[in-house]
């Protein structure tokens, strides 16, 4: 995964600028879920939404799992089962 600095505040940025569909979203801060875990989530005020005609959610509008603040949250959660799992083992 490529690293890249932000305009904004030198934050820095987990991109892969050789993922052919890259950029995915509008305003990426953090690509290391390609793909959303939560999907589908059936939560309109992320932006998404249900297309009926196709029977599908579309997450396009989205960026909620590239914003770098919820993948380090995600991580956080993941050491956390993994440290319980380990200490009652």
């Amino acid at each position: 995964m490529d690293r890249t600095k932000s305009k904004r505040e030198g934050q820095e940025k987990r991109v892969n600028l050789a993922c052919k569909y890259y950029p995915c979203h509008n305003n990426l801060e953090d690509c290391t879920f390609c793909y959303c875990p939560f999907y589908p989530c059936h939560d309109e005020t992320k932006g998404g939404k249900f297309i009926n005609e196709k029977s599908i959610w579309d997450c396009s509008d989205c960026n909620y799992i590239h914003k770098k603040i919820i993948v380090d949250k995600i991580f956080k959660l993941i050491q956390l089962i993994e440290d319980d799992f380990i200490n009652n083992s």
